[in-house]
């Protein structure tokens, strides 16, 4: 039986979470505090396809201060929602379509969604 091919949902998040790993270094120089809430590493799960269009991946981010947070990504339709199952929620619509490879835009949007929530962490945490 042969394989099925990669769903193109699933290779899209992984493709974002891949970029942004890649370009975390860069875009956290431009943080005010990247000591603290820059991203150091993203760790990613499975994605795992939630039905037509839909999909969904969970990830770890390490920041550079040492703490971890998990969230959750999901495409939902032409949609990027990021959620740290408690209150944090941010949504935007892709510039990416599935099959092309990650737009600049979105990479930035994730690390803006990203880093806005660790910092709200770090201020309620001091």
């Amino acid at each position: 039986m042969p394989t099925p091919p990669p769903d193109p949902c699933g290779t899209l998040l992984e493709g974002l979470v891949e970029a942004l790993r890649e370009a975390a270094p860069t875009l956290s120089e431009g943080l005010p505090y990247p000591q603290r809430t820059g991203i150091a590493d993203v760790v990613p799960g499975e994605a795992l396809v939630d039905g037509p269009g839909r999909c969904s991946l969970t990830v770890t981010v390490r920041a550079v201060g040492g703490v971890e947070k998990g969230y959750a990504l999901s495409v939902e339709g032409a949609a990027l929602v990021v959620r740290d199952g408690a209150e944090f929620e941010d949504r935007f619509r892709l510039a990416t379509a599935p099959g092309e490879r990650p737009r600049e835009a979105d990479v930035q949007r994730l690390f803006d969604a990203l880093t806005a929530d660790l910092g709200l962490h770090f201020a309620t945490a001091s």
